[in-house]
């Protein structure tokens, strides 16, 4: 049984320094967010629905690059070019 609210603790792949931390589910959080998932199955999105989403997510990754490139380097001690799919 998931109880324990200790925070999952990320470190650089590097340094070993912090860079965060993150909650850890409880067995209640994944039973709510199953129950949620299922219930959101019986409603599916309309492909314009899904298309506006879809759209406002490219956006805010995209205004976040920089900053998610340089988190997802430090968490997995890939280089920078390593991070970039160009």
């Amino acid at each position: 049984m998931l109880t324990s609210t200790t925070p999952v603790v990320v470190a650089d792949k590097w340094t070993g320094d912090d860079i965060g931390e993150l909650p850890r589910a409880t067995e209640h959080d994944v039973e709510v967010a199953l129950a949620a998932a299922v219930a959101a199955r019986k409603q599916p999105w309309s492909a314009r629905e899904r298309a506006i989403a879809l759209t406002k997510t490219i956006e805010l990754l995209l205004q976040r690059r920089d900053s998610l490139l340089g988190l997802m380097r430090r968490e997995t001690g890939f280089t920078s070019v390593d991070v970039q799919d160009e």
